[in-house]
């Protein structure tokens, strides 16, 4: 492949890249059905291979849709 395909292309996808980045994501519809809350639970660890405890709780809405 010559150095001006390779150019190209590189320039191309940096380009792509930047685009898909560059806005952010937006939600289509604002439906609220509840609200998830979690902890995690604090200490020291390893980034990679560690584990923490998580606790996750989900509280619907109170009245129907």
């Amino acid at each position: 492949m010559s150095k001006l395909v390779r150019l190209t292309a590189t320039l191309f996808a940096a380009a792509v890249g930047i685009a898909a980045l560059a806005g952010p994501a937006m939600a289509q519809g604002a439906v609220k059905v509840g609200t998830l809350t979690c902890n995690v639970a604090s200490g020291w660890g390893f980034i990679i291979g560690s584990s923490k405890a998580l606790n996750c709780t989900y509280q619907g809405r109170r009245r129907p849709l």
